[in-house]
């Protein structure tokens, strides 16, 4: 097994990681960024690059529609689904060579694989080949992943989380979105501006739960006239599948059943730290719900081991990442 020794290793390439490990390097520290993927992490890759790209897209078909108010007729207007999905994949593409860039650029030394504890000082890098990366320092940038709903399997076709739905070249004609948070309110809007049949299931009394009533409210109104099915304080009970259709069961306020069906469901309720085998227990490293306890300067309960970002709890923000990234290294 090859070694490599550095003054820091970071582990996760996302906009926490890329930050920290470029600033470290800017400092004088010898750094390594170890990332299993592509730099950038879910957010440039996976998240809100690509999915502001499709919304751009979204938007400009629904500014056409309706341009007849201000004398602007487009008839005969379609959408070619297919294009939209990979001018947002170029979009994310070209901004993860930016990041690789900026990376070499500052002499960063990038290692493709995935990235685990050994010790408080080891970090064993599984890619093509393994390594050990020794470090003194070592910042845990590792982000978030999708939550999945218990007996709601993922198959990335008929039953998809916000990841896989950035993929798919064909417009489903009916989608159903169990989440009505930030990420399931911007895909309905999409599907439905693309064309797609849209219902969107929410547990809690208004979408958009997490922020001011008011906008929830809003929306859901906005929503109600494009003719986006809205389904407040109702939840998901289970679910059948048939060639081509998911039929989820659902219980409204009243404890009343319903049966809703789609080609396509979209799961999004929220994002869980992506912890699962990074080691954390054979260090006892500190959680709490799952998220790494950090003090004031960003340190977990072992000494020399930081971390920064999503893994450390709400709110699962890019930009305080990238802050949270840069302070540690600046401590």
């Amino acid at each position: 097994m090859q070694e490599n020794s550095y003054d820091l290793v970071v582990i996760g390439g996302g906009p926490g990681g890329y930050t920290a490990a470029i600033r470290a390097s800017q400092l004088g520290l010898k750094t390594s960024l170890v990332e299993k993927e592509r730099p950038g992490g879910v957010c440039l890759n996976w998240g809100c690059i690509p999915s502001k790209a499709i919304l751009h897209c979204a938007e400009l078909v629904e500014s056409l529609r309706e341009g007849e108010r201000y004398g602007i007729r487009c008839e005969g207007l379609s959408v070619d689904y297919a294009k939209v999905i990979g001018y947002s994949r170029r979009v994310a593409d070209r901004l993860a060579k930016g990041v690789e860039y900026l990376l070499k650029k500052n002499r960063v030394d990038l290692f493709n694989g995935k990235g685990s504890l050994i010790t408080p000082n080891e970090v064993l890098v599984e890619g093509k080949e393994q390594r050990k990366i020794i470090a003194p320092r070592i910042l845990l940038a590792v982000g978030s992943r999708e939550n999945i709903l218990p007996g709601l399997e993922v198959d990335g076709q008929t039953v998809v989380t916000s990841r896989e739905a950035l993929a798919p070249t064909e417009l489903p004609k009916s989608v159903l979105i169990i989440g009505g948070g930030a990420i399931g309110v911007e895909f309905a809007y999409a599907y439905h501006s693309f064309g797609a049949k849209t219902t969107v299931v929410e547990m809690m009394d208004r979408l958009l739960p997490e922020m001011d009533e008011e906008l929830g409210r809003e929306l859901e109104r906005a929503f109600k006239k494009k003719k986006i099915r809205v389904l407040t304080q109702t939840k998901y009970k289970a679910n059948r599948r048939e060639k081509g259709t998911v039929t989820v069961i659902v219980e409204g306020k009243d404890r009343k059943e319903d049966s809703l069906s789609a080609e396509l469901v979209l799961v999004a309720i929220g994002r869980a730290p992506m912890i699962e085998d990074l080691g954390l227990e054979k260090l006892q490293i500190e959680t709490d719900r799952g998220f790494i306890k950090v003090d004031d300067q960003y340190q977990t309960s072992c000494k020399g081991i930081y971390a920064v970002g999503d893994v450390t709890g709400p709110p699962l923000l890019a930009h305080l990442a990238s802050a949270e990234g840069i302070a540690a290294v600046e401590m």
